[in-house]
């Protein structure tokens, strides 16, 4: 059986424990605090079948559609498809009829009011993946991750042998534990800049906005 680490218990780390444990793989999850506890458990949860451009379109689709199956599939309470939506648009002048009081003149509007828009509370689909992914194996850890050890070299491709964690949530060196893995995820959000210092040569193109 495959073994796989996966580092951030927010959605994208439980969606894809729930994906592999469906797969036959032996899952450890590893979270610093809680799952969902960052902005997994607080967006607003909006999702759009076709907002974004040509180069994730596919994906966009899909995504839509098993956000709609799995809410299905887990009896998903807060997830609601055809939302009337608003479009604001900087750049041209209003040219609806709508009347909004917090919307300056200069700014344009566009309603949709069809069924490629839906909404889902991100905390609840990000613990029901945790829920049903502990079903079929998986285990969760919470625990601090401070550094990754190397097989033979620093090549992060190929020679990851695991994952050194802190139960005491510190960032110190004292009192590890390593985790090994066949395959490892980090699913760290704005924290992924912390890979910079643990694989050599390795840039995250992150910058604040």
């Amino acid at each position: 059986m495959v073994k796989t680490v996966i580092v951030g218990g927010g959605i994208m780390g439980m969606s894809s424990a729930y994906q592999l444990c469906q797969r036959g793989h032996e899952v450890t999850v590893i979270e610093r605090s809680t799952v969902a506890s960052s902005a997994s458990g607080k967006a607003g949860g909006f999702l759009a079948r076709d907002w974004g451009n040509a180069v994730t379109r596919e994906l966009h689709e899909q995504s839509f559609k098993l956000h709609e199956q799995l809410s299905k599939e887990f009896g998903l309470k807060t997830y609601r498809k055809g939302l009337p939506t608003l479009q604001v648009n900087f750049s041209s002048k209003s040219f609806s009829d709508l009347k909004v009081n917090w919307i300056n003149e200069e700014i344009g509007l566009t309603l949709f009011g069809n069924s490629e828009f839906a909404q889902v509370t991100p905390y609840e689909i990000t613990t029901a993946f945790l829920k049903h992914s502990k079903v079929l194996g998986a285990n969760l850890i919470i625990a601090a991750v401070v550094g990754v050890e190397f097989q033979n070299s620093t090549s992060f491709q190929k020679n990851l042998k695991g994952v050194y964690i802190n139960r005491s949530l510190e960032n110190s060196t004292d009192d590890l534990e390593l985790i090994e893995g066949d395959n490892f995820l980090f699913c760290l959000g704005p924290w992924s800049a912390l890979l910079e210092s643990w694989f050599p040569g390795f840039r995250i193109p992150m910058a604040g906005i």
